[in-house]
């Protein structure tokens, strides 16, 4: 038996195989093909230079051949360019992602394969492609949380589902009454769920292929999401549930017992969504689902009042364009009876992958978060996710914009939220929304950590990123041999944390992402050192090509940073925003430690 691991470049394959292979789940050998071929032909970046990506191809396979014949069980990771189509159909396919996959990535150690591109555009080209090519082949999906840092637990219970009809691991028994669906049509290779409730939608599946699933034993939801009439060969016996979209007229399961039909609505405003689930009150004994789109604060705490009032009832399922209320959903657990959850890319954006959902407890009272626009990026939930679940307090990415600030943190303490990483640009807002801890936090204003006092009711508020650029811009510097004076430094965007590098660099200048060099500082000399403080966004003005910098010092720690693109352009050191990253986050839970 042979399992492969796919995947988009830098998606960590090679990584989750020695983590599987640590796991002692699988009994065979654990190979990366990239590794298998450098042992016999050398560096891939000499392939690729010396003899181009054809060839490389053809090396590939004749290397994935010669192991076919001496390995008979093994798992193996093979790279993102490898035609999966070539590989036979009783091999196992497990398709590793990241949510942020087709944001693109930008490497500094990899071959390049189309120079005439940008990196990033040449990332993006090929993942378009590749990402279809894994959905129709792929038997199964693993879908990784951002960053570098896993709950060890979560991760081999969902390894163990993944692999269980392979590896005969017992399945534990869940007091969980909930309904996990699986939303994402996949190919008919995809066993789509494991041990929940699978959701075919009628906008998403044919009637041929819903005709076909309703024979399966796999427990199962039809949902009527479209204006089709309904398919008088659809058996409602053999679907647990039948859901009915309240738009598309009266519900036609008349004989069916009501505690298998789901109403819902996936109304444009939390106000319609309302009225037509109230107008079908009658239907006292059908689960009601309310599925509107929600833009304000106001409205989800709107929402869930309305689920508070029949909670073994109703179920609320906030929907976004971006979404924003992912966590909510999470929130949701064990609360009420609906709730979906995904393995593969979003069909909705708010929908929690099964990382995620199996990473959140099933009854706590508090939480914490990362609060930011976006946050969908962030390596907070990964990184301090154990940390509080060894509390037993799930960690939430919660986007929040610097207008809603004061109002999403007053319903958000209602809600439990005891604790919060806080990122750009809130950083300014949180400073006004609490108490400072310190003269530090009041000099800078900017905090970064909340911590509410429950004995006062109030926000404290900490700052670490001082503590975390300290460190990591010494490391940096010291990749310079000569020491840093005055004019060498220079900040390119990142205005608001100029204070807090102020502290400890005096002397930095700083230039503003969106608009660039000024007259006033088109005389200063070159920089040896670029600090780089802005997001990927396309109005950001990029640094005078003629300079020569030999440091890119990333704020950012993201695989799409414009800083990792700058590097490559002045063929500069990079110094990743990750080691300032992490010992912030260190102090971070030094801080809350006191509070738990």
């Amino acid at each position: 038996m042979k399992i492969f691991l796919v995947g988009h470049r830098g998606v960590g394959k090679t990584s989750l195989l020695r983590r599987i292979s640590q796991q002692k789940l699988f009994s065979g050998n654990f190979l990366d093909l990239d590794e298998e071929i450098e042992k016999k032909f050398g560096p891939l970046a000499d392939i690729f230079k010396n003899e181009g990506e054809a060839s490389f191809r053809e090396t590939e396979k004749e290397v994935l051949f010669d192991l076919y014949k001496t390995q008979k069980n093994a798992f193996i990771s093979l790279g993102a360019g490898f035609d999966i189509n070539l590989l036979p159909d009783d091999d196992f396919v497990l398709w590793v992602r990241r949510d942020s996959d087709l944001k693109g990535r930008i490497f500094l150690n990899r071959p390049r394969l189309e120079k005439d591109l940008d990196p990033l555009s040449e990332y993006k080209k090929r993942a378009l492609i590749r990402e279809k090519i894994f959905s129709e082949r792929a038997d199964a999906v693993y879908t990784m949380p951002e960053g570098l840092w896993f709950s060890e637990v979560t991760e081999r219970k969902i390894l163990e589902k993944i692999f269980s009809k392979f590896f005969r691991i017992e399945k534990e028994s869940s007091p969980i009454k909930e309904i996990g669906i699986e939303t994402r049509p996949f190919s008919s290779r995809f066993k789509k769920q494991m041990g929940s409730y699978v959701e075919i939608r009628s906008d998403q599946w044919s009637m041929e292929e819903i005709l076909k699933f309703q024979d399966e034993e796999q427990p199962k939801i039809y949902s009527h999401r479209s204006p089709a009439p309904l398919e008088i060969n659809l058996n409602p016996d053999k679907w647990d549930y039948l859901d009915w979209d309240i738009d598309y007229g009266k519900v036609p399961w008349e004989k069916v017992e009501p505690r298998k039909i789901i109403l819902s609505t996936h109304a444009d405003s939390i106000e319609k969504g309302i009225i037509q689930l109230n107008e079908s009150a009658c239907y006292s004994d059908y689960l009601l689902k309310l599925c509107p789109k929600i833009e304000t604060w106001d409205e989800l705490a709107q929402g869930y009042r309305w689920w508070a009032h029949d909670p073994e009832h109703r179920s609320f399922l906030p929907r976004s364009q971006d979404g924003r209320w992912l966590w909510f959903r999470l929130w949701m657990k064990g609360k009420q009876k609906l709730n979906f959850f995904r393995q593969g890319p979003a069909l909705v954006p708010d929908q929690p992958s099964l990382y995620q959902w199996e990473n959140t407890p099933l009854v706590f009272q508090e939480f914490a978060a990362v609060l930011g626009a976006p946050v969908d990026h962030s390596y907070s939930p990964s990184f301090h996710s154990s940390f509080f679940l060894a509390h037993k307090i799930p960690f939430f990415p919660i986007e929040v914009h610097k207008a809603e600030l004061s109002v999403a943190l007053v319903l958000l303490r209602k809600m439990g939220l005891s604790f919060a990483a806080v990122t750009s640009p809130l950083k300014r807002e949180a400073f006004l929304n609490c108490k400072p801890f310190s003269s530090l936090e009041r000099n800078l204003e900017a905090i970064n950590t909340l911590t509410l006092n429950q004995e006062i009711q109030e926000w404290i508020g900490h700052n670490t990123d001082l503590q975390g650029f300290e460190e990591s811009f010494q490391k940096a510097s010291s990749e310079i041999p000569e020491s840093l004076q005055d004019k060498d430094i220079l900040l390119w965007g990142g205005g608001g944390i100029l204070n807090m590098i102020k502290s400890v660099r005096p002397e930095v200048e700083a230039v503003k992402a969106r608009q660039g060099l000024q007259e006033k500082s088109l005389g200063r000399p070159a920089p040896r050192v670029i600090i780089w403080g802005s997001p990927r966004t396309q109005d950001v003005v990029w640094p005078p090509t003629p300079w020569q910098p030999q440091l890119i010092f990333d704020l950012n720690y993201t695989a799409d940073s414009m800083g990792l693109e700058l590097a490559e352009r002045y063929d500069a050191k990079y110094f990743s925003g990750l080691l300032m990253f992490e010992v912030q986050a260190k102090a971070q839970q030094k801080i809350w430690s006191d509070y738990l």
